[in-house]
């Protein structure tokens, strides 16, 4: 939309119908591909162990489930769904998608120990040290850039980088297209995108391919 602002403007200016061009100092925005950002184990287990609880949380639950900031920041107790047989799963409308989109996660046993260990009486699982919730989901990610940095953590990672931990970890267990799209709240379209973009930087997903290939060329050869 800002491009074609400015060549609007732009051609004006050229040809003498306006005085001045205010949009031709306006940089173009450029989009940074962080999918190869990813927060390691070791890197996780550093925080958790480091950190004080409610910091840490903000971390594990974002790890666990892949939710952005502001849905992490409403994950309440009345979003978790008992399901026979598993720890039940997680349900909520996507704030980006402007509540059209549903993120449904499993719960897995870290996130259910997490919850597991919060007080009684307290129903958003992400809340500040007064046990408050966060005025704004920003404070999220300042604290966790906080907390890396006291704990000599490797500087460029933020908050939402554990979204990319939790694709990352989805791409390698085999998840499917759908799969994929239903756990992070995507339409199919994002979902493929992002699945290439992932499986690309992988390596052990390219080795994963190439061994599947193999089985199926030794299938083909018999």
């Amino acid at each position: 939309m800002m491009a074609t602002m400015q060549r609007i403007v732009s051609f004006a200016y050229e040809r003498g119908l306006i005085g001045e061009h205010h949009l031709l100092k306006i940089r173009k925005r450029v989009r940074t591909n962080r999918a190869d950002v990813v927060w390691t184990r070791e890197e996780i287990e550093t925080f958790e162990a480091g950190a004080p609880a409610y910091v840490s949380r903000i971390l594990i639950a974002a790890v666990e489930t892949g939710y952005r900031p502001g849905d992490l920041s409403l994950l309440a107790r009345s979003h978790f769904e008992p399901r026979a047989g598993t720890h039940g799963r997680v349900l909520i409308r996507t704030r980006k998608s402007r509540g059209r989109n549903y993120a449904s996660v499993p719960v897995t046993p870290r996130l259910a120990a997490l919850v597991a260990g919060l007080p009684a009486d307290q129903e958003r699982i992400i809340v500040a040290a007064n046990g408050r919730p966060f005025a704004s989901s920003d404070e999220l990610g300042k604290l966790v850039s906080e907390w890396r940095d006291r704990l000599g953590i490797r500087k460029g990672l933020r908050l939402y980088d554990a979204r990319g931990t939790a694709v990352t970890r989805l791409v390698r267990a085999g998840c499917n297209l759908g799969e994929l799209a239903a756990h992070m709240g995507w339409s199919l379209q994002h979902a493929a995108a992002m699945l290439e973009r992932y499986a690309a930087l992988d390596p052990e997903m390219s080795d994963g391919i190439l061994e599947k290939v193999r089985r199926a060329e030794d299938r083909n050869a018999k």
